[in-house]
C-alpha cells in the first residue's frame, strides 16, 4: 500500500499477461473490497500513521507514550472505471476510493509524507484474488523443509523395521515359529503408545 498526498494506492506487482488477464476478467462498474492487513516498519511510520487516523487505532497513544502500533487491518475499495492510471506494466494499481478503519469509513487517508506498507491482500473479486494470491506451493520453503524431513523419517523407519525384525530373529535363535507372537507385542506398543502420543 502507498500512502502518498493524494490517496493511497494497492500496487499489486505480478507480470504483464496476468495483469491484463484480470483487468480483462473484472466487472469494472462494480467496487473492488480488499481486506488488508498491513505491518508498520518502524516508530516514525507508526506515529505518522496514528497522527493521520487521530489517534484512534487500538495501540496508538498520544506523543508522550511509546507507540504500539504494528499490524493495521483496513478494508478498501476501488472503482477502476474511475482511475485509468497503469503506469506500470507487470503492476496492477488499485487506487483507494473508500478506506475502512475499525468499522469506521475514513475519507481524509492521505500521508504529507509518501510512505509504503507491506500488507498481506485478501480480495472479495475472484480474479483479483487469483492475481494477488499467484503463488506456488512449490516455492514455499516450509513445504520443501516438510518434504525433507518426511523423506529422512519414513527412511529411518524402514530402517529401523528392518533392524527390529533381524534382532527378534536373533533373540529367537533355533523357534522361528515364535516370531508372529513376538510381533503382536510389538504392534500392541506402537498401538498403545499412539493413545499416549
Amino acid at each position: 500500500l502507498q500512502c502518498t498526498e493524494t490517496s493511497p494506492i494497492l500496487k499489486i506487482c505480478r507480470g504483464d499477461e496476468e495483469k491484463q488477464t484480470t483487468l480483462q476478467a473484472l466487472e469494472t462498474s462494480c467496487l473492488e473490497r480488499c481486506q488488508l492487513s498491513c505491518k508498520l516498519k518502524d516508530e516514525d511510520q507508526m506515529r505518522q500513521f496514528c497522527q493521520i487516523l487521530d489517534f484512534q487505532p487500538k495501540g496508538c497513544f498520544n506523543d508522550t507514550t511509546p507507540l504500539d502500533l504494528e499490524d493495521l487491518a483496513m478494508t478498501i475499495y476501488s472503482n477502476l472505471t474511475q482511475h485509468d492510471t497503469q503506469p506500470n506494466p507487470g503492476c496492477l494499481y488499485l487506487p483507494v476510493d473508500k478506506l475502512v478503519l475499525d468499522g469506521e469509513e475514513r475519507s481524509n487517508f492521505v500521508c504529507p509524507t509518501r510512505s509504503e506498507l507491506e500488507c498481506t491482500t485478501s480480495c472479495y473479486s475472484e480474479p483479483l484474488q487469483k492475481f494477488v494470491r499467484k503463488d506456488s506451493v512449490l516455492t514455499s520453503p516450509n513445504f520443501w523443509m516438510f518434504f525433507i524431513f518426511n523423506i529422512v523419517a519414513f527412511s529411518s523407519f524402514s530402517v529401523c523395521c528392518s533392524i527390529s525384525d533381524a534382532l527378534c530373529f536373533t533373540l529367537l535363535e533355533d523357534k522361528p515359529g515364535n516370531y508372529g507372537r513376538q510381533r503382536v507385542f510389538g504392534s500392541i506398543g506402537w498401538g498403545g503408545f499412539t493413545i499416549l502420543a
